[in-house]
């Protein structure tokens, strides 16, 4: 009976060690204060490959999205501003395009099109490829490198 007991509880173990490298958290902070008190949307695809939305509303700058994903996915992130502002400045909005794998990753936004984002290994890489290819970019204007 014990040994029965214990391979079922290694079993549960060993499952739910394999279910957790699904999962993803990101945590945000908007240092802008057009964004503290608006609405944060990610847009993904989860591990049914199916688009998941998802929505948190920012309290203080902070947002905080958690959800389950394949290896990477590609996400996109829309911050939208209080709801009370003039119409002028509520239909601004800030929209991040990123990829991350199964990780807890911290999202810093500062304003339009000034973020940081750490703990993804695959961010990092893109950041390191797109660093090195830029200048060659530069060096070629672009269209030698693509033909």
């Amino acid at each position: 009976m014990r040994t029965l007991l214990l391979i079922i509880a290694f079993q549960f173990l060993v499952i739910d060690g394999f279910t957790q490298q699904n999962k993803f958290a990101i945590k945000g902070t908007i240092t802008d204060t057009l964004y503290h008190h608006g609405k944060v949307v990610l847009i993904y695809k989860d591990s049914t490959d199916r688009f998941k939305f998802d929505t948190a509303i920012t309290t203080n700058g902070k947002f905080s999205f958690i959800g389950e994903i394949p290896i990477v996915s590609r996400m996109q992130l829309t911050v939208h501003a209080e709801p009370n502002l003039s119409l002028s400045k509520r239909n601004k909005q800030i929209e991040i395009y990123f990829a991350i794998e199964n990780c807890d990753a911290e999202v810093t936004i500062s304003k339009f099109n000034d973020y940081t984002i750490r703990g993804s290994n695959c961010f990092n890489d893109l950041l390191s490829f797109n660093n090195a290819l830029n200048p060659l970019f530069k060096k070629h204007k672009g269209s030698e490198l693509i033909q």
